[in-house]
């Protein structure tokens, strides 16, 4: 039996939001996750936020009513192993000081 009809995207049905202040990270992968099954939503329907920095005000704001955040690497990575990876390590949002070290 072949499965592969029958594997779902990996980012299905995850409710993902953008920083509108970040258009870059918007047009490089606003295409890419929803190919790869998420959903565009505004911040109080999202279950990740996608931000660059912990120096981003929507990443203070998310973090404040509980949600995940994440930089625009954990979706590259998501993407590159076909599957939703875990927040943690170096896909964790770093502080711009972790990112020049």
């Amino acid at each position: 039996v072949d499965m592969e009809p029958h594997v779902l995207p990996p980012l299905f049905g995850l409710a993902v939001c953008f920083d509108p202040r970040q258009a870059d990270i918007i047009q490089q992968y606003r295409d890419k996750v929803v190919f790869a099954g998420a959903i565009m939503e505004p911040m109080d329907r999202a279950e990740v936020v996608i931000v660059k920095d912990t120096f981003a005000k929507l990443y203070q704001e998310a973090r404040k009513i509980g949600l995940l955040t994440a930089p625009p690497l954990w979706l590259e990575r998501c993407l590159q192993h076909r599957c939703c990876l875990p927040i943690t390590g170096e896909l964790e949002v770093l502080n711009p000081r972790s990112l020049s070290l």
